[in-house]
């Protein structure tokens, strides 16, 4: 491989990230673990089927995969995790010895978030590999940030956009059921509560209830700036909450302004 004693460029964070190496290579699979010591937790697997077992057992920040491999190839354990509700926000970077732009093709086609050829650059792929666990963390980062949408388009995955998608559309057909909460919200979204709270938690960085009042806040906001006939009490009741005072509170708390000085501002303009 090229530039092997190159130093691997390191991740800015008190914790290290964790990585699956999925290679039937004992001797490639030795030198990327060496490779990426300095920079994760690193864990392997000798083929895609155990990889894929390894998978749902640690939720790896991220996972390479070499593609040919018995049991299972990379790309069919690749397809498998991207297309699993529970594992599809973790990245896939897929190696190859085959260099034709078809390959590529093919793996982008199973989801894959990457695809390196061999003989590969160490910086090179370690670095990549960074770029695609930081942009995890930022996207993060970004959902949990009050003043940030729920969706940043192109930064997520179509799987995780349309889980993202159904959780507000669920929340929002149900501002005012009093029979709302968690447990309803996972049925409607087909999920077991403890499977939606992890799948939520990792692609937004917000629970379940949390990520819930978030989205009835930010609607709340809305309509105190395009319903001036509404109260604050008519809004905090539409949003399902049973005391107008708590849902000031938590607007408050939320935007840094109560609900009252928003409303003030719009008749002062």
């Amino acid at each position: 491989m090229e530039a092997e004693n190159e130093r691997p460029e390191k991740i800015e964070t008190e914790n290290k990230p964790t990585i699956l190496i999925v290679e039937d290579s004992r001797e490639m699979l030795q030198m990327l673990e060496e490779i990426f010591l300095p920079v994760y937790h690193v864990y392997t697997a000798s083929n895609g089927k155990e990889g894929l077992e390894m998978t749902y057992q640690i939720h790896p920040d991220i996972v390479l995969s070499d593609v040919m491999m018995p049991e299972m190839s990379g790309k069919e354990m690749c397809f498998k995790i991207k297309n699993s509700v529970e594992l599809s926000h973790i990245p896939v970077v897929l190696l190859t010895a085959q260099t034709s732009v078809e390959y590529t093709i093919e793996g982008y086609m199973y989801g894959a978030d990457d695809y390196t050829t061999k003989p590969f650059n160490i910086k090179l792929l370690v670095s990549r590999c960074n770029n695609l666990v930081r942009s995890r963390k930022q996207l993060i980062e970004r959902f949990s940030k009050k003043e940030e949408n729920l969706i940043v388009s192109g930064t997520i995955n179509e799987q995780d956009k349309q889980l993202i998608e159904k959780t507000i559309q669920v929340i929002q057909g149900n501002f005012d059921n009093p029979d709302f909460d968690m447990n309803f919200l996972a049925s409607e979204l087909g999920m077991g509560r403890s499977k939606l709270y992890v799948r939520l938690k990792e692609v937004t960085g917000l629970t379940p209830n949390e990520f819930t009042l978030k989205v009835k806040l930010d609607e709340a906001m809305n309509l105190l700036k395009s319903n001036a006939d509404l109260t604050v009490s008519e809004i905090s009741f539409k949003m399902g909450f049973s005391l107008a005072r708590y849902f000031s509170k938590c607007f408050k708390s939320f935007f840094g302004v109560s609900p009252q000085s928003v409303k003030g501002s719009l008749h002062r303009v």
